[in-house]
């Protein structure tokens, strides 16, 4: 059987509906990062989502007809082995999407290269920053705040004809934090997160936490679901907290874009203030894309 000397690599943060309009002739790799195993944020319930929406995603690509392999982090600890494993099927290149901190691309480029692979990152909308920006941010990109305000402008979000913000400020006043209770349904527990959560308990049982709890979405239509029970309920109350708890996880899988959320809140009647804090943690998260 001849070798396959080019794949597509797939990523927790890349679970895109634009993943399953690849080419049909593609040949798909679903990747469970190591990294995310062993970073200090990590939880059970993070790894049952991540492992979830993965699996989620590749009955998608089977039923379509795709050919799909799948790493998992419990056979390969480390991405030098993963790597390894790679280049003993005789791959020469791979294509991506941009991975979530460009650190962690420097680091998979290079080892990819050790074993004479090639990476080719595909443009993307997971993220509001695109790459061929780098050179105009300039100075704008040393802090969060000069970043928000960069993109906010660069995108006409929350900005007036001339570029100046909504309100008068980049600094408008705090929206005060209150107690809130959305009563959001959370995703019904399917045969994705059982199966992900007997996979953690297994194999990372040191990592904190547990995984009896409902994780965040893990399909494109519960992440649409929970942004519109979002913007149905009192999320005035507290927009920044609000968007870091129940937007913001699908945002981070890929499962909903970074573009579409804000469209869907520049459509709401609510105080450019709120707006702008319900933003922060998207524009956050921006940021540490650009200097992770």
């Amino acid at each position: 059987m001849m070798a396959d000397h080019s794949k597509f690599l797939i990523f927790p943060n890349q679970l895109t509906r634009a993943t399953l309009s690849l080419p049909k002739e593609e040949k798909v790799v679903l990747v469970e990062a190591p990294w995310y195993v062993t970073s200090p944020t990590a939880t059970k319930a993070l790894l049952v989502s991540y492992r979830a929406a993965l699996q989620a995603l590749r009955e998608r690509f089977l039923v379509k007809g795709y050919e799909v392999e799948y790493l998992d982090a419990a056979s390969f600890p480390k991405f030098s082995d993963m790597a390894s494993h790679l280049a003993s099927t005789g791959l020469t290149r791979i294509a991506t999407f941009p991975l979530a901190s460009r650190r962690e691309e420097d680091e998979v480029t290079k080892l990819l290269a050790s074993h004479a692979i090639t990476i080719d990152l595909k443009p993307s909308a997971t993220y509001l920053f695109q790459p061929e920006w780098l050179e105009q941010v300039g100075d704008d990109a040393k802090t969060e705040a000069k970043l928000a305000a960069w993109l906010r402008r660069k995108l006409h979000i929350l900005v007036d004809s001339d570029g100046n913000p909504e309100g008068g400020s980049w600094k408008l006043p705090q929206t005060p934090k209150r107690k809130y209770n959305l009563g959001i349904p959370q995703p019904e527990r399917n045969r994705y997160i059982e199966e992900a959560a007997a996979y953690v308990a297994t194999h990372f049982p040191r990592v904190r936490g547990g995984v009896a709890g409902v994780p965040s979405p893990i399909t494109f239509a519960d992440a649409e679901d929970q942004l519109e029970y979002v913007f149905e309920g009192d999320w005035l109350a507290a927009p920044e907290q609000i968007a870091e708890k129940y937007v913001l996880p699908s945002v981070e899988l890929g499962l909903m874009l970074p573009s579409h959320v804000v469209k869907r809140l520049l459509q709401q009647q609510a105080p450019t203030a709120a707006k702008e804090a319900f933003l922060r943690p998207l524009f956050k998260r921006e940021f540490k894309r650009l200097v992770l």
